[in-house]
């Protein structure tokens, strides 16, 4: 019954969410949440939201509608504790390594290594060109 409710349901909707889906989205967070560190019941969120099923409640929240979450570039602090992180986690081990960085999430500790390693690789070529050239 609940692989029914939460996965093979027609009803369902998948792909992308509405503006009105993500306000319902939010006002039964901000409706059910206990306040603190806890996130809500995502089985009683998901009630608020029709065609949505609980995980994606949850997912879309984490990653996008949380007010709390900083979605801007990292500052130069928060860039040296991504590279402690990821030397103490290893990279791959987000969900880990976001949990010791306030207001991030997986998803944007990933990104922002990601374009780090970009920027490092982009440095050691533009050397390797000059000092061919020189």
């Amino acid at each position: 019954k609940e692989r029914w409710r939460d996965v093979a349901d027609p009803a369902l909707r998948r792909g992308q969410w509405d503006a009105m889906e993500e306000r319902q989205l939010y006002l039964g967070v901000v409706a059910m949440h206990p306040g603190g560190d806890e996130l809500p019941n995502w089985k009683d969120v998901a009630r608020v939201v029709p065609h949505r099923n609980p995980t994606k409640c949850r997912e879309k929240w984490v990653d996008s509608l949380d007010p709390e979450l900083n979605k801007g570039p990292f500052s130069a602090e928060e860039t040296e504790r991504l590279k402690q992180l990821v030397e103490k986690y290893g990279a791959g081990k987000w969900a880990s390594i976001a949990k010791e960085m306030p207001n991030r999430n997986d998803m944007t500790c990933r990104q922002a290594w990601e374009s780090l390693l970009r920027k490092i690789n982009k440095s050691k070529k533009l050397a390797l060109k000059e000092a061919a050239e020189a």
